[in-house]
């Protein structure tokens, strides 16, 4: 009594999802693969009775291979040896038999290898074991000329066969693109196993059906229907010997309803008859053929409206899954996306226009000094034509030789001067003083004129930056996010088969990486680990652990694809003796783009200006980077906010900065100042990094950050120290302790190298040590 309420509650819902939603949904995994093992066996006794060119049935076998070593393909194989036995009779059919039993145990045995994943392999496979079948059958028989030509033509159709039916999905899946070109070769080979099949008045249903389809499979290419009918009147000649008759007809037939594809159907079906009835004619065919055409138009207009739109959706070539992009979304990035972009040229136009206006200042001659001082003291003085006239070379020579003391010491006493000066001169006080005043302002000037040039420098390279950051989000948001169309259809089956309802989304983004997301009412169960790991194997792919979150519509679930790198990070600090505050400042994070991020910053000094420094500059780093900003932008623009800070009298920063892809593998070493860092490789340490002064204190814009690239591996470890752990001039210890370490706490090492007595005690110290290892696809 339980299992007939089941079936009739399990019928109810079949119905009511087909007639609210076009389609079944079956939710239990047993009743999905069984449904797919009674299609194949099913196709596969069909397919058996799919005999060619007098006796030839290759169809079967390419369906055995197509389906599989699982248990649709065991399900196929006793479908096609059911077939093949009572259609063929025990001599022929166990020829039949024994094939697809040779092919089913090569997929079978194989199954594990890369070579069956291979598209061609299983089709090579299965046109090699028909040939050998058929051989040594034929063999027996004794060849000739059409013997010969028709093994060969068996021998390709089973192998094509294969091929054309693995590009078809199972029951619940869909693919990148509809495969109308397998489906309608299926419909074709599924037919001529009733061509042979006649009722009343001798209509084939099988021949009819032909014609049928040939009608609403048009797209608006003659060329394409045209095709069709040939391909499926070439079945039925293959099948009846009718001599091209019914190739000809429904090539005809289709091309010239084609032609007619916008005036209605009785003018389309019209023509494709009259086509027909010609052929007929031409050929001599029978009453009985007229009467299968015949049979075929009037099917199709009999056929609804609706099912003529689903038909012709069925077999148009288009995308089979939407893509995960609205179009007016898309079309807002562009948009966007093109105004970044126009906004960082004018930025970039602005920089290149002020920096054109950055002319070499002529230097300020020191000796207007004395010109001026003239100009004030001298002026009106008896002795004014003596000193500046008659003995104007001695006078010159005179002063040249105190202003090099002037500049020196920075002012001028009366004793600088030679005796013989002080004592012809009438100011001698009041030229000393004037001439230590205009010193002054002349070292003001000259300070302020290099003060303007380098904020106007300044401000050259931050419009400079600007740019690139407006490019880089315009790039960013211009890069197309590549919707996975075979993802989707593989979540969906995922989803149907747990009883989830949700929306699916999966995008490769511009590195190729794979990002899903789900939206829907109730997501947990699809969060838990269990559910990623469902998700994990249909995608094909390591996914990381779910970001859960709940919005207006519902939940929203997103996973990303999970590297193939896992990191474990260990950090130790200790500051300067004496102090109960370090200087140095770290931290480290993953963004997600799968990229390991590891940041040092070292304030100059020690305590807490130090400390607020070295803070200063790793939280302005950190936000740039977690939104996304390259890393050198980032650094430059770093840079030069700092040096302002420098200028005000504020200290600086050196900073160290290591960025690891932990996908590819792919690391930089980013230095401002810092320490070298150092990487163990097959056990040997080797030392990364070279110099450049610290953020903040160089103003040169370009190519001043100290980079370097590394490719890391599993087992690889990075040491990152700030000078109070080694300077770089004497770090063998250092590197010894790296090689000699064995462990898997990478905090342990952190802690021995701050500890070590080569390590300096008089300035603050902190060591961050990175251990690379290979990513469970479990984890």
């Amino acid at each position: 009594m339980r299992t007939k309420e089941t079936v009739l509650r399990l019928a109810s819902q079949f119905r009511q999802d087909f007639w609210e939603k076009g389609e079944v949904v079956l939710q239990s995994p047993m009743l999905i693969q069984a449904a797919e093992c009674a299609r194949r066996f099913i196709l596969g006794a069909v397919l058996s009775r799919s005999e060619i060119l007098s006796g030839y049935a290759p169809f079967a076998l390419g369906w055995i291979g197509a389906s599989g070593s699982g248990p649709g393909g065991f399900a196929a194989l006793l479908g096609a040896g059911l077939g093949y036995l009572l259609g063929l009779g025990l001599v022929e059919g166990l020829r039949y038999v024994a094939a697809g039993i040779l092919i089913f145990a090569t997929a079978f045995a194989l199954y594990d290898l890369h070579i069956y994943r291979m598209e061609w392999f299983m089709p090579l496979a299965v046109s090699g074991v028909t040939a050998v079948t058929g051989f040594i059958y034929l063999s027996e028989a004794g060849w000739d000329g059409t013997a010969a030509v028709c093994y060969a033509t068996e021998v390709v159709l089973a192998g094509a066969a294969c091929l054309c039916y693995r590009r078809l999905p199972d029951l619940l899946e869909e693919l990148e693109e509809s495969p109308v070109a397998e489906r309608l070769f299926l419909i074709a080979t599924v037919l001529i196993a009733f061509c042979p099949v006649r009722v009343g008045f001798g209509i084939s249903p099988g021949i009819a059906l032909a014609c049928f389809f040939v009608l609403p499979v048009g797209e608006g290419s003659a060329g394409y229907r045209t095709a069709v009918g040939a391909g499926f009147g070439l079945a039925v000649d293959l099948t009846l010997g009718a001599g091209g008759l019914y190739t000809c007809a429904l090539g005809a037939g289709g091309l010239l309803a084609e032609a007619a594809r916008h005036r209605g159907r009785f003018l389309q079906t019209g023509l494709f008859l009259l086509a027909g009835a010609a052929a007929v004619i031409w050929f001599g065919g029978a009453v009985r053929d007229a009467g299968n055409i015949l049979t075929g138009c009037l099917l199709y207009l009999a056929l609804p409206k609706g099912l003529e739109t689903r038909l012709q959706r069925f077999f148009q070539r288009e995308p089979a899954v939407a893509t995960a992009l609205l179009p007016a979304t898309d079309g807002i990035r562009q948009s966007v996306s093109h105004q970044l972009g126009e906004r960082a040229a004018a930025y970039r136009q602005l920089s290149q226009q002020l920096e054109g206006q950055l002319k070499e200042d002529k230097p300020e001659y020191p000796g207007e000094i004395f010109d001026r001082t003239a100009e004030r003291i001298c002026k009106g003085c008896a002795l004014q034509k003596i000193c500046w006239q008659r003995d104007y070379r001695n006078t010159y020579q005179v002063l040249n030789r105190v202003l090099q003391v002037m500049e020196e010491r920075g002012y001028s006493r009366e004793r600088d001067f030679p005796e013989a000066f002080t004592s012809r001169c009438l100011r001698i006080r009041s030229f000393v003083t004037a001439a230590n005043e205009e010193m002054y302002a002349w070292r003001n000037r000259r300070r302020f004129r290099v003060q303007m040039r380098d904020s106007h420098q300044m401000v050259v390279r931050q419009f400079r930056q600007m740019s690139h950051l407006l490019e880089d989000t315009a790039v960013e948001l211009g890069g197309e996010l590549m919707p996975d169309t075979r993802g989707i259809a593989a979540v969906k089956r995922v989803l149907r088969s747990n009883g989830v309802t949700a929306s699916v989304s999966v995008q490769r983004n511009s590195q190729g990486r794979r990002v899903v997301e789900l939206t829907g009412q109730e997501l947990s169960a699809m969060a838990a680990a269990e559910g990623r790991r469902r998700l994990a194997g249909a995608l094909g792919m390591p996914l990381e652990a779910g970001e859960l979150l709940r919005t207006e519509q519902g939940q929203r679930l997103r996973f990303r694809e999970s590297p193939r790198l896992a990191a474990r990070v260990g950090a130790a600090a200790r500051p300067k003796e004496g102090e109960s505050v370090s200087g140095d400042s770290g931290t480290w994070f993953k963004d997600g783009q799968g990229t390991l991020w590891a940041v040092l910053c070292d304030g100059m000094g020690v305590g807490s200006s130090a400390a607020a420094e070295s803070r200063l500059a790793l939280r302005l780093l950190e936000s740039f980077l977690r939104s996304g900003v390259a890393a050198e932008t980032a650094l430059r623009t770093l840079t030069g906010a700092l040096a302002v800070r420098v200028q005000e009298g504020f200290g600086f920063s050196t900073i160290d900065l290591l960025r690891i892809d932990l996908f590819s593998g792919e690391g930089v070493v980013y230095k401002l100042g810092a320490a070298p860092s150092y990487l163990r490789k097959n056990g040997i340490v080797n030392r990364l990094g070279k110099g450049a002064l610290p953020a903040g204190l160089s103003l040169e814009g370009e190519g001043r950050i100290d980079l370097t690239r590394f490719q890391a591996e599993p087992g690889d470890l990075v040491v990152l120290v700030t000078d109070g752990v080694s300077d770089g001039a004497e770090d063998l210890w250092l590197r010894e302790r790296s090689e000699a370490f064995q462990g898997d706490s990478p905090r342990e090492l952190a802690l021995s190298l701050l500890e070590d007595p080569h390590a300096r005690k008089d300035d603050d110290r902190t060591a961050v040590v990175i251990l690379l290892s290979r990513r469970e696809e479990s984890a």
